[in-house]
Parts: structure tokens; sequence; C-alpha cells
């Protein structure tokens, strides 16, 4: 049932509405103390909000490259929002579905990127 439930909350999210993902029916055994960090961070940026590398390694106690590191092997990317986190000078940085998508993402949520 948590499954279904959890799909369904992507489903709602890729039609554009507001979700509170329940994260509490995610598995983040494989996850490192800090990457952990990072993505409850990460997880906590509001819709149509960014926050850049240095901001958020800074919450999660880091550098900006250890934060992307982290990110890049978010295991939930949708259901913990890291396309909302951008680089510094305001372009979109990496992201594990790439670039394209992740600019799509943040203009679906209102998004404009400054350096883009």
């Amino acid at each position: 049932m948590a499954i279904k439930k959890l799909l369904d909350s992507i489903r709602m999210f890729l039609d554009g509405c507001e979700v509170d993902f329940d994260l509490s029916v995610l598995d983040f055994g494989g996850c490192t103390e800090y990457q952990r960090r990072v993505l409850d961070v990460v997880s906590s940026i509001p819709r149509g909000s960014t926050l850049t590398y240095s901001e958020v390694a800074a919450r999660a106690g880091g550098s900006p490259r250890s934060a992307a590191g982290a990110l890049s092997r978010n295991p939930f990317p949708l259901v913990i929002p890291c396309h909302r986190v951008i680089r510094s000078d305001g372009n979109a940085g990496g992201y594990q579905g790439g670039v394209k998508l992740k600019k799509r993402l943040l203009e679906m949520e209102g998004v404009s990127l400054e350096g883009q």
C-alpha cells in the first residue's frame, strides 16, 4: 500500500501538483551518513525554490563538490528533489536524468535559471 501511495504522489508531482512525499517509506540503508544529511537538506527545498550546491553543503557540513557527489547518487531523484540544487552561477549543474530534464522539471515548478 505504501508503494502505491508513493507512486500516486509521483504521478501527482509530474502532473504539476504540490506534493509532500512520505520519506518514511524509503530505505536509506545504502546511503552514507553524509549523503543522508545532504538528502535531508534537499528534501526540505520547497517546490519552485532552489539552493546552490554551496548552500546545501554548508547546511550538511561538507563541500560543494561532496554535496554534488552525494546528489549524483541520490537513490530517489524525484522524491528527493535534487533537480532543485543548482550551481552558484545560476546554471543548472548536473542531473542523473540529464540537464535537459533538470531544466524541464525546474520550469515545471516555475523556476527560470539566470545563467541559462
